[in-house]
């Protein structure tokens, strides 16, 4: 059982709400939440800690309330979208073949039987009024449990050429050699290579405006193709990141602020590509903070500034 305290600024005292996670699909546990989100274009749901066993149930469970009646048919992760648009892929062209291969490109740390639900429940919703898109808003590619590194690119290469072949001039040596810096945070990025890399995003993006129409085609009830086609501006900011933090010795807070300010950005632009101009966030409480004391930058506080209580 988890407690709730809901209404803060609208009763002197604020209402306890109870859920239950041994129940946590029965949506009637979340009807509190539609006067609250009424208005809400983007809403976090931040975890404190990862690997619980309630927490994310109970998240799921308000994704499944979202979704269903108030019009969120968007979810991004924190991770990197490059993984989720492969695996997702892999797993709209085969969803018989069960979910351990889309859950392949989200923290292996989220790889547990509580997070199957999740994308169980996402490919039950494909076929119905309401789809659900999973995908990620950070900017670290090659972070997923089974993506990791070089192999998210040379799955989204694999991808790409079931819906367009790639362009005459393409080199995929050149081009993974030069899109790997990206990945492991950047510790193989030196500032001579941004050249290099920024023509390979350039590449890249020819490949997905030829490939995108048949992604389209293909899904016209999920925003597939609108979230492959923001590869390119998340590798962008992904290589803004590398040319930020890269020296001899990390500073890793200017890393964390630097990340957090460039992937909020990007979640705008995966908010204005999502259905109804509507997307849920799920990330860890650093993240999606926007009422800390503490002298620090996360996206939550970006967004909650840029939108207010649209956030």
């Amino acid at each position: 059982m988890l407690l709730f305290l809901t209404g803060a600024e609208a009763a002197p005292q604020p209402n306890l709400r109870s859920i239950d996670s041994a129940d946590y699909a029965d949506s009637r546990q979340y009807g509190f939440l539609t006067p609250i989100l009424n208005k809400v274009e983007v809403l976090s749901l931040a975890e404190s800690i990862h690997m619980t066993h309630e927490f994310p149930l109970i998240r799921i469970g308000m994704v499944r309330y979202l979704n269903e009646n108030l019009g969120f048919h968007t979810l991004a992760l924190e991770g990197s979208p490059e993984d989720l648009w492969v695996t997702q892929d892999e797993f709209l062209a085969s969803p018989d073949k069960g979910v351990s291969q889309a859950m392949a490109g989200i923290f292996g740390l989220w790889n547990t039987p509580e997070m199957e639900q999740l994308f169980r429940y996402e490919s039950a919703t494909w076929s119905t009024s309401h789809p659900l898109y999973l995908t990620a808003y950070d900017i670290q590619p090659g972070t997923g449990d089974g993506t990791q590194g070089l192999r998210v690119f040379q799955m989204l290469l694999e991808r790409l050429r079931t819906y367009s072949p790639p362009p005459p001039d393409f080199d995929e040596g050149k081009w993974l050699h030069a899109v790997g810096l990206l990945t492991s945070a950047c510790a193989g990025y030196r500032p001579s290579d941004e050249a290099m890399v920024g023509s390979a995003i350039d590449s890249i993006e020819r490949w997905i405006t030829a490939a995108a129409p048949n992604v389209e085609k293909r899904y016209l009830n999920l925003p597939h193709a609108a979230m492959v086609r923001l590869i390119p501006t998340n590798l962008r900011a992904s290589l803004s990141l590398c040319k930020v933090v890269n020296s001899p010795k990390r500073d890793w807070r200017l890393y964390k602020r630097t990340r957090d300010t460039l992937a909020a950005r990007f979640v705008l632009a995966l908010k204005t590509s999502a259905p109804g101009g509507k997307l849920m966030l799920w990330a860890h409480n650093s993240h999606l903070f926007y009422d800390d004391a503490k002298e620090s930058t996360s996206v939550g506080e970006i967004l909650h500034s840029m939108l207010g209580p649209r956030f």
